[in-house]
């Protein structure tokens, strides 16, 4: 769920950051810093926390949980620049398409 969805629920159900900081067990500043952009990629289980304290994590998809090793490819890819990241997308794709495709 986006960030602006769940700002759009937490003002519907008038839920305040500090409360959703409760019921979350993350830190209010942690919240705020997600919530005014500051925290631009925040942790997947940072929002899952998030949303299951808000009661929207209803549906579970397998894509959303990531591994141990999964979630340290997106955190070092996240830390590159723009131009990086395409290279390296690219680049996993044609090692994908030599490799057969789909393979797990």
């Amino acid at each position: 769920m986006e960030i602006n969805e769940i700002k759009s629920y937490m003002k519907k159900n008038k839920i305040t950051y500090e409360i959703l900081s409760e019921r979350s067990g993350i830190s209010l500043s942690a919240i705020k810093k997600i919530f005014s952009g500051q925290a631009r990629y925040p942790r997947i289980d940072t929002m899952q926390a998030i949303e299951h304290a808000l009661g929207l994590d209803e549906k579970v998809y397998e894509w959303y949980t990531l591994t141990q090793q999964e979630n340290e490819l997106v955190t070092e890819f996240r830390k590159l620049v723009p131009a990086m990241r395409e290279f390296i997308l690219d680049s996993v794709k044609k090692l994908n398409a030599t490799q057969g495709g789909d393979r797990q």
